[in-house]
């Protein structure tokens, strides 16, 4: 016997049989990559504040404003919204919501905004919506 050199038919259809596969999960690969969301940022301080305000604010009722804070009455108790030492601090009880913060300013009209000011920096959004009880 005389040296053969070359592929046997069963080693050529492995090569084949590896190449697809490998093909195969690149292109399936390929296309979950497309599918995945991109990363989104994580919220900030103030949008975590805003987000909390609208979920407090949700069930309550009789809300009233002088514009620097915001009283209103849930779960048979009143609360009052006001700036505290710099801080957006939600009283009877002690809840700080938001920390440096310069000036607030509150208005009551359809809906209830919520403007803070930081810095040279304002944001306003809305954080409830008003219901008139008459």
């Amino acid at each position: 016997m005389g040296n053969h050199s070359g592929f046997t038919l069963i080693e050529t259809l492995f090569s084949l049989m590896t190449a697809s596969i490998v093909l195969t999960l690149c292109f399936t690969g390929m296309s979950l990559l497309h599918q995945i969301k991109p990363i989104e940022k994580p919220m900030t301080d103030k949008e975590i504040m805003f987000k909390q305000l609208q979920n407090e604010l949700m069930l309550a009722k009789d809300i009233s404003t002088d514009h620097e804070q915001l009283r209103y009455y849930k779960d048979e108790q009143w609360f009052t919204l006001s700036l505290d030492q710099n801080r957006l601090v939600k009283k009877d009880g002690y809840e700080i919501y938001l920390y440096d913060v310069d000036r607030l300013c509150f208005e009551v009209r359809d809906y209830i905004y919520l403007t803070v000011y930081q810095g040279e920096k304002a944001d306003r959004r809305i954080i409830g919506v008003y219901y008139d009880s008459e």
